[in-house]
């Protein structure tokens, strides 16, 4: 269950990211969640998770819309319409 909903709470971040780190995040959630033992423990661990996702999103996506702009500007130079 907990890991279904960090999976959720991944689809936060720009898919980029998702994409080369995804598989490592639900990895380290999954060996971190084993290793927890008791219930301080895991809540540790989500205010952990929770905190670290406040900070890296909305960082995370102020990196993205460079991204797109500089996109949107090479398909506008090439005679094509960026639809987002």
């Amino acid at each position: 269950m907990s890991e279904k909903i960090y999976a959720y709470l991944l689809r936060l971040f720009p898919s980029h990211f998702r994409k080369s780190y995804g598989d490592e995040a639900l990895q380290l959630f999954r060996d971190r969640a084993r290793d927890e033992k008791g219930f301080f423990s895991r809540v540790r661990l989500w205010l952990d998770l929770l905190t670290d996702l406040a900070i890296s999103v909305p960082q995370q996506r102020r990196y993205a819309r460079p991204a797109l702009a500089a996109a949107a500007l090479q398909q506008r130079s090439q005679g094509a319409l960026p639809f987002f």
